[in-house]
C-alpha cells in the first residue's frame, strides 16, 4: 500500500528540523539569523523551484488537465478564505489572524513531501497532476497569499503593500510560464543549478521551521486548544472539501481526485512558518501548526489514503 513511505517521508522532513532546533536551544542560531535565512529562501531558493518545476514538455492533455486542476485549486482557495473569516471568529482569534488561519489551511506541503509521495503512492501518472497543483500554489502563494499574510502582519501596515508582489517569486513564476507555454528549454548548465538550488529547499526550510520551534517555550505557548482546532481543520475538512470540488464540481478521475486530496491532507507547508517571519505575522502560531500538522498526519493521512484507494 505504500504507506512505509509515507512515514519514511515524514520522518525524514521531521529530521530536517531537528539541526534547526539544536541550534536555536544551544544560542547558535538567533531570530536576525533565521530572518536571514527565510530572505534568502523566499528570494533565492522558491524562485528556483518555480522555474524548475516548470521545465516540461507542453502539450494538450497538459493543458486540459491542468485546466481542471487549476479551477480545483482555486475554488477551494476561494472556500478556506471564508471558512477562515468565520472559523477565526469561532475560536476566538482577533479577525486580523484570518489571513494567517488561511494560509496555514490551505498552503500544505503540496512541494516538499507531495510529488515523492503522490509517486509513491500512485505511480508516475500521478506526478503530472501533483505538478499541475504546484504550479497553481505557487501562483497563489506569491500573490494572494502575500496579501493575505501582509494583512496578519505587522500592525503598522495600514494597508496591502501592492508593490511586495513585484518580487522574484512572481518573476519566477513569469517566467516559469514563459518557458512552459514557448517550449523554450533552458541550458543544461542553469537547469543542473536549478536543480540543485531545487534540492536545497526542504532542508533550508526545516531548518528556519527548526530554529523557530526551538525558540517556542511550549509551556508558555498560548491557543493550544486553538492549535489543535487549526491542525483537526488542516487535516480533516480542508481535504475532504477538496475531495468534494474535485469529484463533484469538476468532476475529475478517480486518480486526478485522489491525488488533489490527498495533497491537500499534507502537513502545512513551511512557508507558512516563512512567510510569517517576513511579514511580521505570528511566527510562532506558524511554526507550532508546522510541526503539529507534520505530525498529526502521520495517523489521518494513511487513512485518508485507504479511503481515496
Amino acid at each position: 500500500m505504500g504507506y512505509s513511505n509515507v512515514y519514511s517521508s515524514l520522518f525524514i522532513i521531521f529530521a530536517l528540523a531537528v539541526p534547526g532546533i539544536i541550534f536555536r536551544r544551544l544560542g547558535m542560531a538567533d531570530d536576525r539569523q533565521l530572518k536571514t535565512m527565510s530572505s534568502f529562501m523566499m528570494k533565492i531558493i522558491l524562485p528556483a523551484v518555480i522555474i524548475y518545476s516548470m521545465q516540461q514538455d507542453f502539450s494538450q492533455e497538459i493543458l486540459s488537465g491542468g485546466i481542471k486542476v487549476f479551477g480545483a485549486v482555486f475554488l477551494l482557495f476561494v472556500l478556506v478564505l471564508a471558512f477562515s473569516a468565520v472559523f477565526t471568529s469561532c475560536i476566538g482569534f482577533d479577525r486580523k489572524y484570518a489571513g494567517l488561519v488561511a494560509f496555514i489551511l490551505f498552503f500544505a506541503n503540496t512541494g516538499g513531501i507531495g510529488i515523492p509521495v503522490m509517486n509513491m503512492l500512485f505511480g508516475p501518472e500521478a506526478v503530472f497532476y501533483a505538478s499541475a497543483v504546484e504550479m497553481a500554489v505557487d501562483i497563489l502563494i506569491f500573490t494572494a497569499g502575500t496579501i493575505i499574510m501582509q494583512f496578519s502582519g505587522n500592525s503598522e501596515k495600514t494597508g496591502i503593500d501592492f508593490k511586495s508582489l513585484i518580487s522574484p517569486g512572481m518573476f519566477s513564476i513569469a517566467a516559469g510560464l514563459f518557458l512552459f507555454f514557448t517550449g523554450i528549454k533552458l541550458p543544461g548548465a542553469v537547469n543542473g543549478v536549478l536543480e540543485k538550488l531545487s534540492d536545497a529547499s526542504l532542508a533550508v526550510t526545516m531548518f528556519v521551521i527548526g530554529g523557530q520551534i526551538g525558540g517556542i517555550n511550549f509551556k508558555l505557548l498560548k491557543n493550544k486548544g486553538r492549535l489543535m482546532l487549526i491542525a483537526a481543520a488542516k487535516l480533516c475538512i480542508v481535504p475532504m472539501a477538496m475531495y468534494f470540488i474535485s469529484s463533484y464540481v469538476f468532476n475529475c478521475g478517480q486518480l486526478t481526485s485522489a491525488v488533489l486530496t490527498a495533497l491537500f491532507a499534507m502537513p502545512t507547508g513551511g512557508a507558512a512558518a516563512i512567510f510569517a517571519q517576513e511579514y511580521g505575522a505570528d511566527a510562532e502560531l506558524a511554526s507550532a501548526s508546522v510541526f503539529l500538522t507534520d505530525v498529526l498526519c502521520i495517523a489521518t493521512l494513511p487513512l485518508l489514503i485507504l479511503f481515496l484507494r
